[in-house]
C-alpha cells in the first residue's frame, strides 16, 4: 500500500504585494530640488532688499526731521547738510510755533500825530532749542473785532535774526504809518491783536 504525501502548506518565498498596494513598502524618498523662494541665492536677495528697505525708511525720517535733529544735536548738522545735498532738502532753523509767546505788545499813535503809529512787542522763545524767527501779524479791530487793517511784518522788518535762541527773549519797537487812503477809510479803532506765525 502506498502512502500518500501530505500537500505542502509552506511559503517557498516571500510574498511581495504589487506595486501600489498598501502593503507594499514605501519608496525610498527622493532628493527634490528646494523650491524658488528656499534657495540660498533667493534668501540672500530678500535679505538685502529687506536691509535696503529699512535703510530708506531710516533716511526718509532723518530727512523729514531733519530741522529737529539739528536743532537737537547741533554736531549733526554737516551731516544732515550732506544729506540734504543728495536729496534736494533744505536745512532750516526748527518751527514751533507753539512755543513762541508774544509779550508786552503795545500799540499807539506817534506824539508828533498824523498816521503814524508805534508798534512794540516781545518774543520768546519757550523751548529748550533753538526755533526759527517768526513773521509777526498786527491786526486793527474795530468795535466789533472784525480785522479792518493788517499788517505783515517779517522779521527783517523788526530787525530780528532769523533764530530765537532757547529760551531767549526778543524785544521789538519799530515805527508804523498809515497810508492816506487807509486812514480816510479807518473807522473808530477799538483795539488791535499782535500774532505770531511762520509763513
Amino acid at each position: 500500500m502506498t502512502a500518500e504525501s501530505e500537500p505542502d502548506f509552506s511559503l517557498s518565498s516571500t510574498f511581495e504585494p504589487p506595486p501600489g498596494h498598501p502593503l507594499s513598502e514605501e519608496d525610498e524618498p527622493v532628493d527634490s530640488a528646494p523650491g524658488f523662494w528656499q534657495r540660498k541665492a533667493v534668501r540672500i536677495v530678500l535679505g538685502l532688499l529687506a536691509l535696503l528697505a529699512v535703510l530708506l525708511l531710516v533716511v526718509q525720517v532723518i530727512r523729514h526731521e531733519r530741522d529737529g535733529i539739528a536743532a537737537r544735536q547741533p554736531n549733526l548738522r554737516p551731516a544732515l547738510a550732506t544729506l540734504c545735498q543728495y536729496t534736494g532738502c533744505e536745512l532750516s532753523a526748527l518751527r514751533q510755533i507753539g512755543d513762541i509767546v508774544i509779550e508786552g505788545a503795545a500799540f499807539a499813535r506817534e506824539k508828533t500825530g498824523a498816521n503814524d503809529y508805534r508798534l512794540s512787542f516781545t518774543l520768546r522763545n519757550g523751548a529748550t532749542v533753538p526755533l526759527a524767527m517768526p513773521a509777526v501779524e498786527l491786526s486793527l479791530l474795530d468795535t466789533q473785532e472784525r480785522a479792518v487793517v493788517r499788517r505783515v511784518l517779517m522779521p527783517v522788518d523788526y530787525g530780528a535774526p532769523t533764530v530765537l535762541a532757547a529760551r531767549a527773549d526778543r524785544a521789538a519797537s519799530l515805527p508804523l504809518t498809515l497810508s492816506a487812503s487807509e486812514a480816510a477809510a479807518l473807522p473808530p479803532i477799538a483795539g488791535y491783536r499782535v500774532e505770531a506765525f511762520y509763513p
